[in-house]
């Protein structure tokens, strides 16, 4: 297929048109701005870097004094062992379940009054009555269902034969 366009003509107008002189506008603001967001991020590249040995050496400061205090208290551990071993068995107290109910029970729970006890007693009773009903009730609804499901059973095996 041929050009529409004579020779001598040029296919290209003179004037550019508006949307290309936009265009040509924002990719000279987009290199601008780029130019300025790289020169940005050499600075705080610069200023990362320069920052990094004041970090670097709080850093081992602090290790240091960290590691130090460990290390004092091992030697504090090791020079009294009853202590560590009362500390321990202390703590396993107070932080295992099972101790820590043992615990509570056994000291706080004589300081309860009979009355106290015997009315947590009775809530406890009626807790276990309620579960033991929810119990009956739910095996009676599945004795029901199978009695129910053998039926259907039973029928459709009737109509098959």
């Amino acid at each position: 297929m041929e050009s529409p366009v004579h020779q001598g003509e040029n296919p290209r107008p003179t004037t550019p048109s508006p949307w290309h002189s936009y265009i040509t506008s924002r990719l000279q603001s987009s290199a601008a701005d780029s130019s300025l967001d790289s020169t940005h991020s050499v600075h705080r590249l610069q200023w990362l870097q320069d920052l990094m040995p004041e970090a670097e050496a709080k850093f081992k400061h602090y290790e240091g004094a960290f590691f130090g205090k460990v290390k004092d208290e091992l030697m504090n551990a090791r020079d009294y062992p009853g202590t560590v071993v009362g500390v321990a068995f202390a703590a396993s107290f107070l932080l295992l379940r099972g101790p820590r109910k043992f615990l509570l029970r056994h000291t706080l729970g004589r300081f309860q009054s009979e009355e106290a006890r015997f009315i947590r007693a009775e809530k406890n009773v009626k807790e276990l009555n309620l579960s033991v009903d929810l119990f009956k009730k739910d095996g009676n609804k599945l004795l029901e269902r199978a009695d129910l499901a053998e039926k259907e059973m039973r029928d459709g095996h009737a109509e098959l034969v």
